[in-house]
């Protein structure tokens, strides 16, 4: 698999996470603790990809939280 694919794939990934977050019930408060959790375990070096792709579609559900639908 090229990075390019894989970039694809982790990035579609993010995207559909988001907006199942974006409906899901947790507050924003649950989300951005667990945003923390999965970046203090990236700062020790322990680098997974579910938690990159976690911390990403967290970040971009509280965005889309802002947007009217």
């Amino acid at each position: 698999m090229s990075r390019e694919s894989k970039l694809d794939e982790i990035l579609n990934s993010i995207r559909v996470n988001a907006l199942d977050l974006t409906k899901s019930g947790y507050s924003d408060v649950q989300m951005i603790r667990t945003a923390i959790t999965r970046g203090g375990r990236l700062l020790k070096g322990q680098i997974k990809e579910q938690d990159v792709i976690d911390i990403g579609a967290i970040g971009l559900a509280l965005l889309l939280r802002k947007i009217p639908e």
